[in-house]
């Protein structure tokens, strides 16, 4: 059996490691994140077609 020095110093321990445990919380925001990008894109397309396809466009 324990001793009382050894009991107080095992409910020490106990407390100090339960006091030491680290806590984590996260939290999400109230409002949602926003995030504003200007883009410009510009687009070139070029379709090479055959001579029997350029006919039937009439180009």
């Amino acid at each position: 059996m324990l001793n009382p020095k050894q009991c107080v110093g095992l409910l020490f321990a106990v407390f100090f490691t339960v006091a030491c445990v680290p806590k984590i919380q996260l939290e999400t925001p109230k409002e949602g994140i926003t995030i504003n990008m200007n883009v410009e894109v510009e687009h070139k397309i070029q379709i090479e077609t055959d001579e029997n396809t350029r006919k039937i466009l009439g180009e």
